[in-house]
């Protein structure tokens, strides 16, 4: 951090001594070193501020869509479970048909929804 502190100052710096040659060749009179600084953290903070309101959608946020509901639907046919591979008659719809135990493969399936 040492180190990048020091380059940020010394790019400054650099910056303040070729700014001031420009304004001198104008005839103006250059501000201090402070003012500098300060200025280029102003110009610097509105333009991070204006690209963040850019990027907001205008209409507020996106409203947060509900999950389908998981339940398990017994069938007429077995398959395999996808979390055991023992057979089963149960599938989770919502999953894409998934076949999955009555309660433990369910239910690890399902602990992160």
């Amino acid at each position: 951090m040492k180190i990048f502190h020091f380059g940020f100052n010394q790019t400054m710096v650099n910056a303040y001594v070729m700014w001031v040659k420009d304004i001198e060749a104008l005839g103006l009179s250059a501000s201090t070193h402070l003012a500098f600084k300060i200025s280029v953290g102003r110009h610097l903070a509105e333009d991070a501020i204006n690209a963040r309101q850019k990027l907001r959608c205008p209409l507020g946020p996106a409203p947060r869509r509900r999950h389908p509901v998981h339940t398990l639907y017994q069938s007429d046919l077995k398959w395999q479970c996808v979390v055991c591979d023992c057979l089963q008659k149960w599938l989770c719809r919502p999953c894409g048909n998934k076949w999955m135990c009555l309660e433990e493969c369910y239910w690890a399936k399902h602990e992160r929804l």
